[in-house]
């Protein structure tokens, strides 16, 4: 539940709120009404990640933030995560379902938003892992 707090020795993870974009063709019980995002806090890093969402009011803060980008109403789109990631103060985002295989997002696209945005960021490839 949103505004739970669990905590795992020196690891505190918060459950926030996440937004779920409408589009019509969710219509007949494919709506998406409960969502939820973690932030993860081990007291060095504060790691975000916003779940599929779109862009919403909020004073969540992090470090590290990862955020969709595929778009289509559903979830931001690299502008709004750009715009997003001003917001939460990260000091690096990592863009996340621009493989959606319905609505890819170009790698190109990406690029362009963020460093337009002055946003530091590390694209990984599907499967792969960074360490923080």
């Amino acid at each position: 539940r949103v505004e739970n707090v669990l905590n795992f020795d020196a690891i505190k993870i918060e459950v926030v709120k996440a937004v779920h974009g409408y589009m019509p063709f969710l219509q007949g019980g494919n709506e998406i009404y409960d969502n939820i995002g973690f932030i993860i806090d081990d007291s060095e890093n504060r790691f975000y990640t916003t779940s599929d969402s779109i862009s919403f009011k909020n004073d969540y803060k992090c470090d590290i933030l990862a955020v969709p980008v595929c778009n289509h109403g559903l979830v931001m789109g690299p502008f709004e995560a750009a715009l997003f990631a001003k917001e939460t103060g990260a000091k690096l985002v990592i863009p996340c379902h621009y493989d959606n295989t319905k609505f890819p997002m170009s790698l190109d696209k990406i690029r362009n938003k963020f460093e337009k945005a002055g946003i530091k960021y590390k694209i990984l490839e599907v499967g792969k892992m960074i360490e923080v």
